[in-house]
């Protein structure tokens, strides 16, 4: 007679079956540290041949293959047919990669004939999710369990899984099997696979996503994961970013690519906005001249729209600009003030400018006056109760001595926006959805750089 059993408590029933049938206790429990005991089955539910020929000991399990040890020694792999061993205690140890192993202790009796239900092997199943606390869906039912979770799966069942989120995307895994050393992720989810065979676990680890734009100048720009240089969509258009901070490059042929470090919470913003530059060649001749004689123009500043870049160059001048379509404004001793568009792909720009002629000012209102020199702003944005950096607040000037107002642009994803400014006073405005507008005022001085750190209130 065949007695197996295990010094844990919670004992379960194994059929053991025999010439006469004899109905003991049995476990299987895990080797090494795990504490885990195995399924036991029976041959028909899992498709598994009966023994043949005479044997003393049959052993099976699913899957088969197993290499099944006693007292140390090999006997061979399930399904194990023993026709021969001598009476008394023995510890069984069954290892089939990648499951976790089956250990338990046996008792022969002498005269008995015995086939044991089969083991079915297990993995240790570890679910994870970024942020943690998601509610499990197992199979279409609810669990009442959250993530992190852990659970031991049998080598024969297959489970749907779903997870949930306030504020996210719900998140799924589909056929997951222990079984399987490929993890089965589904196509826009941001899944991390780890197996280990050691100790026969699997774990999963997703990251909750959030729908978000990223819009940029040029538009079309190309949104790459840093991590696995892997193309997540193009800007401009609704994509899926996963939960927590991750370094995405934007790309445009023609343009310097930027990285950008968005971090994405169930509260971040939706929308981010992006400027890619590029450089381009700047001249400036006699328009009666030689066309190969600079004239050592000033370039003062850059409009588009509602945004105007203050500049401190001169002709020949290689400047990196906005990858949009804008007017350069430029002045020079003896010639008349000038304007020109620059096109949103354009590399070289060489501009004619007029001698002043009789009767017409060095300078007129098409541009200012060379500044006699430039300071340097920097703005650190902030969410005032998280100290999380706002990423996309426009930022508008007022420039006192002229009574009007103008969109400078808009902070990075650190939260950062820096211009050189011509010397004055000035009033800063932030703007950015869900939070309160901030008014900074600020006198800009030659030669001199502040840093300015201002805080949001939401709404």
């Amino acid at each position: 007679m065949l007695i197996p059993w295990h010094n844990r408590t919670s004992l379960a029933l194994a059929a053991l079956i025999s010439f006469p049938i004899i109905i003991a206790l049995g476990v299987a429990g895990c080797g090494g540290n795990d504490d885990s005991s195995s399924h036991h089955a029976d041959l028909e539910s899992l498709g598994l041949s009966e023994p043949e020929g005479p044997f003393i000991l049959w052993v099976n399990s699913y899957p088969e293959g197993a290499t099944v040890s006693l007292n140390g020694e090999t006997y061979g792999r399930t399904p194990l047919t023993v026709k021969a061993i001598r009476p008394g205690e023995y510890r069984m140890h069954l290892q089939l990669a990648p499951f976790r192993q089956i250990d338990t202790i046996i008792s022969m009796v002498d005269g008995q004939q015995a086939k044991l239900a089969p083991f079915v092997f297990e993995r240790r199943l570890i679910l994870e999710s970024n942020p943690p606390g998601a509610a499990i869906i197992m199979n279409g039912a609810e669990t009442g369990k959250h993530t992190p979770f852990e659970l031991d799966l049998p080598a024969t069942d297959t489970i749907n899984f779903s997870f949930l989120y306030a504020g996210f995307e719900p998140m799924w895994l589909s056929a997951v099997s222990p079984a399987a050393d490929e993890a089965n992720i589904p196509v826009g989810q941001y899944w991390e696979f780890e197996t280990d065979s050691s100790s026969g676990t699997q774990r999963y680890i997703g990251s909750f996503t959030r729908e978000v734009t990223i819009k940029t100048m040029p538009s079309g720009v190309a949104i790459i994961l840093i991590r696995n240089d892997s193309l997540v969509g193009y800007s401009d258009a609704p994509i899926q970013l996963p939960c927590g901070e991750r370094g995405y490059r934007l790309n445009k042929s023609g343009f310097n690519g930027i990285n950008i470090l968005p971090y994405i919470t169930p509260k971040s913003q939706p929308v981010y906005v992006h400027e890619l530059t590029r450089q381009i060649r700047i001249g400036a001749v006699d328009a009666n001249g030689s066309p190969d004689a600079d004239i050592g123009a000033d370039i003062l500043r850059a409009e588009r729209g509602y945004f105007v870049s203050f500049l401190d160059a001169v002709t020949p001048a290689t400047l990196t600009l906005v990858g949009a379509e804008q007017r350069l404004f430029l002045s020079a001793i003896g010639f008349e003030d000038t304007s020109v568009v620059i096109g949103a792909d354009d590399t070289l720009q060489i501009v004619r400018m007029r001698k002043v002629s009789a009767g017409v000012r060095a300078h007129t209102d098409a541009a200012h006056k060379p500044s006699p020199g430039i300071g340097r702003v920097e703005l650190f944005i902030r969410d005032r109760e998280t100290n999380q950096k706002i990423e996309g607040a426009e930022i508008i000037a007022k420039i006192k001595s002229e009574d009007r107002m103008v969109l400078l642009g808009v902070t990075d994803s650190m939260g950062q926006f820096s211009q050189d400014l011509p010397p004055g006073d000035y009033e800063f405005r932030i703007s950015v959805s869900d939070y309160k507008t901030e008014k900074k005022k600020h006198s800009v001085k030659a030669g001199d750089s502040k840093t300015l750190e201002i805080l949001l209130k939401r709404e």
